[in-house]
């Protein structure tokens, strides 16, 4: 399955977020490097590391399988993998969790890939 498959085109995302950052002028304070996928905030002598990245169609596969635990997993995964692209250390993990219904089994088999992914 390719993602145009799942309803994702990533030409088309693609255009659309350079034309939102494209409108996007004003900078408090910059690294001098474009971040392809972690935002970066001055903090004093620190710099904080952010992103946000979700499982894409690969719910598709869990949902057809009624296994979610390795989403979580995933989810977790592809976050560390954006920091550490830059060299920052993942100390930290925000979640958003987008679903169609309330299944008691699927959210505590994500919890528990979540839970998993963390430890790895």
């Amino acid at each position: 399955m390719r993602y145009k498959d799942a309803g994702v085109d990533i030409d088309k995302e693609s255009k659309f977020v350079k034309a939102l950052v494209s409108q996007i002028t004003f900078h408090r304070r910059t690294m001098g490097e474009e971040m392809k996928f972690t935002g970066i905030v001055e903090f004093g002598d620190y710099y904080i590391a952010m992103n946000t990245d979700g499982v894409g169609t690969k719910i598709l596969i869990a949902n057809h399988l009624r296994k979610w635990d390795t989403i979580g997993i995933d989810c977790i995964a592809m976050n560390v993998n954006d920091t550490i692209t830059i060299g920052a250390e993942p100390i930290a993990f925000v979640d958003y969790l987008a679903i169609d219904r309330y299944d008691l089994k699927m959210a505590e088999e994500i919890g528990r890939g979540l839970n998993i992914g963390a430890k790895m």
